[in-house]
């Protein structure tokens, strides 16, 4: 039988990189066989895709034992050292260790090394899972990445407290004697960046599983940092020019979504907290071409002349049509009857009848436009009368004056059994 060569004492001691990853690998996914006392065996077996590794480890002790591949197609080496199985077990990593493995203390593995520790843990006993996530209000699906242990609740609170996470330890549904614990990639990308700083060795498939989300944040951000330093002009509601800002700059006072909603003059967002604002790019080339901004922006005209507020006299009748007074206002005329305002100005309006059992009616005030005239005729198209307004017509006939004008817009065929006409 042929004897096989390697460094048995490889395990001595942990003081390199690559021996606490693999001192780590094999506390997830090693198994010491103990055949007696005097011989003991290390196993490793993984997917077949995975064979590099295993020749990794070869390479690292200075062995020529071959790779073994099985039915199922997964790979394995066998190191028959019982000086290597013992130093192993020394370092923590015991024979039907699942269930009592402890994370190694500060003499086993340095502080410096722990990283690498936990980087050979995670590729055999954890994953880098990655997906598409829709949230809520969101048209975009985002990309997410998740990092997962499994272990013991010893092994998995020494990998929380490099984490420095709040996160729980929770059983795993999936084998209820073990615990899991997870890790957001982005809240603690600085923590899984440390475990592959100056890596000389890892699992390809979960390095380049970072990888790719490491490129999609990275991208995110270079957007993020491009749209937040993109400058952006701040105009009052009338599109006067206030000042150029960016939107980092305004990120402490309002709400940037809102801001970006309005530059990019979406429905229903035409201003924010009372401003108008717009690409500064955008604004320029609107200027150069003496485009109206009011117009692009949707402004309302303003009148320079200054509108003085017209307060509307009401008059008072009974419900005989017959007048009582004027008052002041309808606030006026309201207090005095105990109502509301509201109610007396929707009889004004042709919305109600009466108010407090009178009616009302604003005064015409002299400076008003001239109300179109109505014609009114029977259902043989004689002309009856001519009245100012359809308002004075609808006072007469104890109707909404919407009502006439329903009539003479063909929404309705008559109105008190006449026919109306604008002249």
């Amino acid at each position: 039988m042929k004897k096989y060569i390697q460094d048995d004492s490889y395990f001595e001691k942990i003081d390199n990189e690559r021996k606490a990853y693999w001192l780590g690998f094999l506390y997830a996914d090693g198994c010491i066989s103990e055949r007696s006392e005097n011989n003991k065996i290390v196993i490793i077996q993984l997917h077949r895709d995975d064979k590099y590794l295993l020749k990794e480890f070869l390479k690292d002790i200075n062995s020529d034992r071959p790779i073994y591949v099985n039915k199922k197609g997964y790979v394995s080496i066998n190191i028959g050292s019982t000086k290597m199985a013992n130093d192993l077990i020394k370092l923590g990593c015991l024979p039907r260790k699942s269930l009592v493995l402890k994370f190694p203390s500060e003499k086993i593995v340095s502080c410096n090394l722990i990283k690498h520790f936990i980087r050979g843990y995670m590729d055999g006993d954890g994953c880098i899972s990655t997906y598409k996530k829709i949230r809520k209000n969101r048209k975009s699906p985002i990309f997410v990445c998740e990092i997962k242990f499994i272990g013991t609740y010893d092994m998995l609170l020494g990998i929380k407290k490099f984490f420095n996470s709040d996160k729980d330890i929770l059983i795993n549904k999936h084998s209820p004697k073990s615990y899991q614990i997870s890790f957001s990639g982005r809240k603690y990308r600085n923590a899984v960046d440390i475990l592959y700083n100056d890596a000389t060795i890892y699992l390809k498939r979960k390095k380049d599983k970072w990888d790719e989300f490491l490129n999609y944040i990275n991208c995110i951000d270079t957007k993020k940092e491009e749209k937040e330093s993109r400058i952006i002009v701040k105009l009052d509601n009338e599109a006067n020019y206030i000042g150029e800002y960016t939107l980092k700059s305004l990120k402490k006072e309002f709400d940037i979504t809102a801001i970006l909603r309005c530059c990019e003059h979406r429905e229903k967002h035409k201003s924010y907290k009372r401003f108008r604002w717009i690409y500064l790019d955008e604004y320029k080339e609107f200027t150069e071409k003496c485009i109206d901004i009011k117009y692009v922006l949707g402004c309302k005209k303003v009148c320079n002349i200054e509108k003085s507020k017209v307060i509307k006299t009401v008059e008072q009748y009974d419900l005989n049509k017959n007048f009582i007074r004027t008052w002041e206002n309808a606030k006026v005329a309201a207090d005095h009857y105990n109502t509301t305002s509201k109610a007396i100005r929707k009889v004004c309006n042709g919305e109600r009848k009466t108010c407090c059992n009178f009616i009302w009616k604003y005064t015409e005030p002299k400076t008003s436009k001239q109300s179109k005239k109505v014609a009114q005729y029977d259902m043989d198209g004689n002309l009856i009368k001519v009245w100012n307004s359809c308002k004075e017509a609808a006072f007469f006939y104890d109707v909404t004056f919407q009502s006439i004008q329903r009539a003479i817009s063909g929404k309705y065929k008559t109105c008190c059994g006449f026919s109306w006409k604008y002249i």
